[in-house]
C-alpha cells in the first residue's frame, strides 16, 4: 500500500470537517481505553448503536484502533523480552566473583537500563502527547504561583496557557478515516475528480463538502482517476482541515496484481456444481495456482528469467551484482559494482541537516540500482533475512548507532517493496549466513560485492538441494595469505577445515583478515578494471563499477 498525502487549499466546509474529526476522535480514544473489555465479535454492533455509525465508519474506525493496539502490545512484549534480557545478563555479572571495572560499569548501565524499561510499562498512551500536557501543568502551576506572590493577575502566562490549551486540543485530534471499496468508485462517502485536483466529501446524506487539492503528481492521479471510474481500485482517505492522504494499492496502479475478483467469480462457479469435498478442494487449488502463474508470467514478461539482481548491505557499502543461470547448472557474473556511504555517515562530518542527506541519498541509490535492474532486464531480486546479535547490540555502542541511526533498513525496505511492485520484480529471500565470508574466499572483488555474490548465487539454486553452500575447494586460501602476511602459518590452519562453518569459525578465532577493500585488490595480484560514476556526487555518495 502507497499513500499520497496532499495540502487542502480550500474547502467549502472547514467547520463541519473539525465537527466529524472531533467525533472520531473522541470514539477512536474511547475504543482505544475500552479495547480488551469489548468481545471482537460484538465491537461493529456496539460502536453502530453507541455513537450511530454506519457499517463502513464502524469498520474504519475499528480498523485504525485495532492496528495501533496492536502496535502497542508488540512494544509491550518487546520490552518484556529486553528485561528479561538485561535481568539475565545482571545475574551473570553478579555471580561473578571478581569484577572488573567494566564489570562494574556496565552493571551499573543495565540496572538504570532495567529501571527505565520497568517504568515504561506502566506508562499509557497520552493522546495529544506528554510534553504539551507537561507544559500545561507548567504553565498552570506558574500562574498558580504568582498570584499567590502578588495581587497582579500574570496576563502573559494566562495568554501562554490558553494557547498551549488549544495546541493540546488541535493535538488530540485523529484525522478521519474512511476504508475504500472498489466496487462503490473507489470510496463511497467520495467523488473523486483528481485530474482537476477536486474531491467531493460527502459525510451524510444531502451534505456535500467540496476540497480542493495541491499536488503535483499529475501522470499518477490521472491513472487513479482512470481505474477509480471504472471500479478496479479501493481508496482509503484520511482526513483533516489542512490535508488528505489517499491510500492505493500499488500493485493494482503498475498492473502487477492478483486478480482475486475473477478467481472469486471462478471458485463461486465451482462451488456451484457441487462435487464432493475432495474433488472441490483440489479444483480449487488448481484456481489459486492458476492464478499465480498469471501474475508470475505477467512479471517476467519482457525480462530475461534466468537473470538476477542481488546485494549486500551494511551501513557504509552497498554491494550490488548481476548474474545469469546457466543452463549447465553454473552462473556467469555479467556486472557488478558498489555504492560507498562512509561520507555521509562519518559521525565527524555531522551537521544540522545530515539525517536529510542520508535519507536523500539513499533515495537515489535505491533509484540508480532499480534503473540498472531494468537496464538489464532483471527478473528477480535476490535479497538476505537480517537478524541481529542482541548482545552484539547491547554492548557496541558504534555498531548500534550505526545499525539504528545510520542504515535506515526501513526506509530501504520500503523503496525495494516499492520498486519490485512498481516493476514487476519477483524477490527471494535468502538466509546469509556466512556469505562474507565464503564470497571473500571464492570472489576476487571488495567485500560487500563478494558477499553480493554468494547472495545472489544461492538465491539462483535456492529450490535445488544441496546447493546452499558452494562447493569447498583447497585453492581458495592464497589470496588470504597475501591479506595476512604475518600470520600465513594461520592461514595455512584452514586446510585442515572440512566444511564452510569450521572455516569461519577457524577465521574469526584467529583474527585472521578476509574481507577485501579495493585496495587489498592489488596486494592479492587482482588487476580488475574499474571506473567512478559522478551520478550521485551531489550526495556524497560514490559508485564504483567493475
Amino acid at each position: 500500500m502507497l499513500s499520497i498525502k496532499a495540502h487542502i487549499k480550500e474547502d467549502s466546509d472547514k467547520f463541519l470537517i473539525n465537527k466529524i474529526q472531533e467525533r472520531y476522535s473522541y470514539v477512536r480514544k474511547h475504543l482505544y481505553n475500552n479495547y480488551s473489555t469489548i468481545p471482537t465479535k460484538d465491537m461493529e454492533d456496539y460502536v453502530k448503536e453507541k455513537f450511530k455509525m454506519n457499517d463502513i465508519e464502524a469498520r474504519s474506525v475499528i480498523s485504525e484502533v485495532d492496528s495501533f493496539y496492536k502496535k502497542i502490545q508488540l512494544n509491550k512484549e518487546e520490552i518484556y523480552k529486553r528485561i528479561a534480557e538485561i535481568t539475565k545478563l545482571l545475574k551473570e555479572i553478579k555471580e561473578k566473583k571478581k569484577k572488573s571495572k567494566k564489570d562494574k560499569r556496565n552493571e551499573f548501565k543495565l540496572e538504570n537500563k532495567l529501571t527505565r524499561l520497568i517504568k515504561s510499562l506502566s506508562k499509557d498512551i497520552t493522546f495529544g502527547g506528554k510534553e504539551e500536557l507537561k507544559n500545561i501543568s507548567r504553565l498552570s502551576n506558574q500562574l498558580i504561583n504568582s498570584m499567590k506572590d502578588s495581587d497582579d493577575f500574570d496576563f502573559e502566562i494566562y495568554r501562554k496557557l490558553n494557547q498551549a490549551k488549544e495546541e493540546f486540543k488541535t493535538a488530540r485530534l485523529n484525522p478521519i478515516y474512511l476504508i475504500g471499496e472498489a466496487n462503490q468508485k473507489g470510496n463511497r462517502f467520495f467523488d473523486f475528480d483528481l485530474t482537476n485536483n477536486k474531491i467531493i466529501y460527502k459525510p451524510k446524506k444531502g451534505i456535500k463538502i467540496e476540497i480542493v487539492i495541491t499536488d503535483k503528481r499529475k501522470k499518477l492521479l490521472e491513472k487513479l482517476q482512470e481505474l477509480i471510474d471504472n471500479k478496479l481500485i479501493a481508496i482509503s482517505i484520511y482526513i483533516s482541515n489542512d490535508s488528505i492522504s489517499l491510500s492505493y494499492d500499488d500493485s493494482i496502479v503498475s498492473g502487477y496484481f492478483l486478480d482475486k475478483k475473477s478467481r472469486s467469480n471462478e471458485i463461486r462457479e465451482l462451488k456451484n456444481k457441487k462435487l464432493d469435498k475432495e474433488t472441490e478442494k483440489l479444483a480449487i487449488n488448481e484456481i489459486y495456482v492458476k492464478y499465480y502463474k498469471i501474475l508470475e508470467e505477467k512479471k517476467i514478461k519482457g525480462k530475461r528469467i534466468n537473470r538476477y539482481f542481488s546485494f549486500d548491505t551494511n551501513p557504509n557499502f552497498i554491494g550490488c551484482s548481476i548474474l545469469e543461470k546457466n543452463k549447465d547448472g553454473s552462473f556467469t557474473i555479467i556486472k557488478v559494482f558498489y555504492y560507498d556511504l562512509s561520507d555521509i555517515n562519518n559521525i565527524k562530518k555531522t551537521e544540522l541537516n545530515t539525517t536529510n542527506k542520508r535519507i536523500h541519498g539513499i533515495k537515489h541509490v535505491w533509484k540508480d540500482i532499480f534503473d540498472t535492474i531494468n537496464h538489464y532486464k532483471c527478473s528477480s531480486l535476490v535479497k538476505e533475512k537480517l537478524t541481529f546479535n542482541k548482545k552484539e547490540i547491547k554492548e557496541n555502542k558504534e555498531f548500534n548507532r550505526q545499525t539504528k541511526n545510520v542504515w535506515y533498513r526501513t526506509l530501504s525496505n520500503h523503496l525495494i517493496n516499492k520498486y519490485c511492485t512498481q516493476y514487476g520484480i519477483i524477490q527471494i529471500e535468502i538466509n546469509a549466513v556466512y556469505s562474507s565470508t565464503i564470497g571473500n574466499l571464492i570472489y576476487n572483488y571488495v567485500d560487500c560485492i563478494n558477499a553480493a555474490i554468494e547472495i545472489g548465487r544461492r538465491g539462483i539454486f535456492k529450490f535445488i538441494k544441496d546447493t546452499f553452500y558452494p562447493c569447498l575447494t583447497k585453492t581458495d586460501f592464497h589470496a588470504m595469505s597475501r591479506l595476512n602476511t604475518y600470520k600465513s602459518r594461520d592461514v595455512e590452519m584452514l586446510k585442515d577445515c572440512y566444511s564452510w562453518k569450521e572455516i569461519h569459525s577457524t577465521i574469526i578465532s584467529l583474527g585472521l583478515r578476509y574481507r577485501k577493500s579495493l585496495n587489498d585488490l592489488s596486494l592479492i595480484g587482482c588487476t580488475k578494471k574499474y571506473t567512478k560514476s559522478s551520478k550521485l556526487l551531489h550526495s556524497n555518495i560514490i559508485k564504483i563499477m567493475f
